[in-house]
């Protein structure tokens, strides 16, 4: 997956000219978190409660690479 996201980002940054990217996993998907840090993303915060799911309301982590 840090593979896909790679090529995902690179094409952003460089067909559509983008500086940031971000992506907001939830708080419990510890693999979307880490695919996302070997792929260079950053840890920025959480987001408290922001999304309801299944009835009841659930944290989102922050991440964002910014073009070099």
């Amino acid at each position: 997956m840090p593979q896909v996201i790679n090529i995902f980002t690179q094409k952003l940054f460089t067909q559509f000219d983008k500086h940031r990217v971000w992506a907001r996993p939830f708080e419990f998907n510890k693999a979307s978190q880490r695919a996302l840090e070997k792929s260079g993303f950053i840890y920025e915060g959480l987001l408290k409660e922001n999304a309801f799911k299944n009835n009841q309301y659930i944290n989102s982590i922050v991440y964002a690479l910014i073009r070099k």
